[in-house]
Parts: C-alpha cells; sequence; structure tokens
C-alpha cells in the first residue's frame, strides 16, 4: 500500500520594493511517495507556481525534484536539485 503526502501551503506577499504596488501569491504544493511498499526510498518533489502583476500572471514556475533515503523512522537523507 502506497502512502502519498500532500502539503499545500499559500503565501500572499503584498510589499513592493517598486514604485508601483504589486500583490503577489506564491503557493507550494510538496508531494512524498515510497517508490516501492515497504521500501526505504521516497520521491520528493516541491512546486512552486509564483504569480504577481496583482496575481494575474505566473511569472516563476519553481520544480524541486528528490530522492530520500529513510534510515529509520525519524531520519531520511535527501538527494536532489534546489
Amino acid at each position: 500500500l502506497l502512502r502519498t503526502t500532500f502539503i499545500i501551503l499559500l503565501f500572499v506577499n503584498s510589499f513592493s520594493h517598486a514604485d508601483k504596488q504589486d500583490i503577489q501569491l506564491w503557493s507550494q504544493l510538496i508531494t512524498q511517495t515510497r517508490l516501492e511498499a515497504n521500501s526505504s526510498l521516497y520521491l520528493y518533489t516541491e512546486v512552486q507556481p509564483r504569480f504577481g502583476d496583482n496575481a494575474s500572471e505566473m511569472e516563476r514556475l519553481l520544480i524541486r525534484p528528490a530522492i530520500a533515503y529513510a534510515v529509520n523512522e525519524k531520519v531520511k537523507l535527501y538527494l536532489g536539485y534546489a
């Protein structure tokens, strides 16, 4: 039985360092799935779409994949792209 964990976080940033005001929306989706049942290997993926121009256009999309190894129930080691 494979178990997948989803975490969605939303951040709204209304601070602007330029002369015009711009509301930005940064959201985040995190998934973590075992590669096989009863395996110590996990696939970790983090996706961050970032919207600007008063949250009307996607300005940036960050994708961060990784492989994790569970040393024990409390410790995991990750190797991935950041």
